[in-house]
């Protein structure tokens, strides 16, 4: 009877089922999958990058890549598991290498900011106390008025001793405190910017169109009278016209506007800094001067290979 059993039972299929080699398939992407994952980690550029366009700014240059490679991803089982020829190699990636040289950049970028830093001060006190010496009178007598804003020294001229009413035209009156602010401007350094203000009240004459021209054909006078007179170089100049857009209180009665109709002179402190290739050059002797010589890809990167060469 048993033999009878075993004679009827079907022979089992050769090989595997056919639902395996799916399987077998989906599991051998699903593992790839994660390793690749795995192998990915995140290169720190934020402080590569922050750093690079701090240079940029302090050099006054642009450079479309500071890369010059493609970044690896570094592997996490190779960080782990590490020998110590893989560590010395690491050294030579660049963004290891700009970690490294990251202290003394910073140093030698924090000793320039206070360097020009302390010459705005040095400009500031110089401005300050050539307008106090020479418009003190004008001030006592409210021909103008003398304000500090930071490092700014604002000279407000005030429109009733200056403009008549819808003119661009000085006062004779007002030539000899002219005087004076063009021997402040001749003693001072940095930008010079004239800047005119009118009230609210619209005006529509034959030579002005609106309180835009009118402000800025104020500045435009009293900035050629003073530059002519002071003799400084005009490319320190900036004349503004601003009409009613920032007044100083409320246009809310006459003497509020008699306020507002204004020019103002500022003197603001400017360092000018070099050309960008003098400042890498800077750069150099003043690491040269430490004994410290950078790496080659950082030297790439902010142009001091090309600068030697020139």
């Amino acid at each position: 009877m048993a033999d009878e059993e075993e004679r009827k039972k079907p022979d089992a299929p050769e090989g595997a089922p056919a639902w395996m080699a799916t399987f077998a398939d989906m599991a051998t992407l699903l593992l790839c999958f994660f390793v690749l994952i795995l192998s990915f980690s995140d290169i720190n550029q934020k402080k590569f990058k922050q750093v690079t366009a701090t240079l940029k700014m302090a050099f006054g240059a642009q450079r479309l890549d500071p890369f010059e490679q493609i970044p690896i991803a570094n592997s996490i089982t190779m960080d782990a598991y590490s020998s110590a020829r893989d560590s010395l190699i690491k050294l030579d990636h660049p963004k290891v290498q700009f970690d490294m040289e990251l202290p003394i950049i910073e140093e030698l970028l924090n000793e320039q900011q206070k360097k020009e830093e302390k010459e705005k001060s040095e400009q500031f006190e110089n401005n300050y106390k050539a307008a106090k010496e020479l418009l003190e009178d004008d001030k006592n007598a409210g021909k103008l008025e003398l304000e500090v804003k930071g490092k700014t020294v604002i000279i407000r001229v005030k429109e009733n001793v200056s403009f008549p009413s819808g003119s661009d035209i000085l006062e004779g009156s007002f030539q000899r405190t002219l005087k004076r602010i063009s021997q402040v401007v001749k003693k001072s350094k940095g930008t010079i910017q004239v800047s005119g203000h009118t009230d609210n009240i619209p005006i529509r004459t034959a030579r002005f169109r609106n309180n835009w021209d009118l402000s800025a054909a104020r500045a435009s006078t009293i900035g050629t009278k003073i530059i002519t007179k002071a003799q400084v170089n005009p490319n320190r100049l900036v004349i503004q016209g601003y009409a009613d857009t920032r007044p100083l209180v409320k246009n809310s009665s006459q003497e509020n506007r008699a306020k507002n109709r204004r020019v103002e002179i500022a003197l603001i402190p400017e360092v000018k800094r070099k050309p960008a290739s003098a400042q890498i050059k800077e750069l150099k002797k003043r690491l040269d001067e430490r004994n410290y010589e950078l790496p080659d890809s950082l030297k790439k990167s902010i142009g001091i290979d090309k600068t030697k060469s020139q």
